[in-house]
């Protein structure tokens, strides 16, 4: 979906949830928890997007000091997990 007024389509790229790349990198991590469980694209997707409705979105521009971050990265590995439980017992 295009945006409707193109002098603020940079708003898209230089506004950022900054929990985003904290979940993607956490991942891996959460997943050596869970030996045996072979995620296919469609887990890993469901894994973000479950974590991330789980956690408060925390939207900082570009360039952004952030000097203490409010979620921890034990609460995002925790959401993480209860998202791969979900998914695992819940396949396609």
């Amino acid at each position: 979906m295009p945006v409707e007024h193109p002098e603020l389509e940079y708003l898209i790229h230089e506004v950022r949830n900054r929990n985003e790349m904290r979940v993607a990198n956490l991942i891996p991590v959460a997943l050596s928890n869970h030996p045996g469980f072979d995620p296919v694209r469609s887990d890993y997707e469901d894994i973000y997007a479950l974590t991330l409705n789980n956690l408060s979105p925390r939207y900082a521009q570009h360039l952004t000091l952030v000097f203490e971050e409010a979620i921890t990265d034990a609460m995002i590995l925790e959401q993480i997990d209860q998202a791969i439980r979900r998914v695992r017992n819940n396949p396609h």
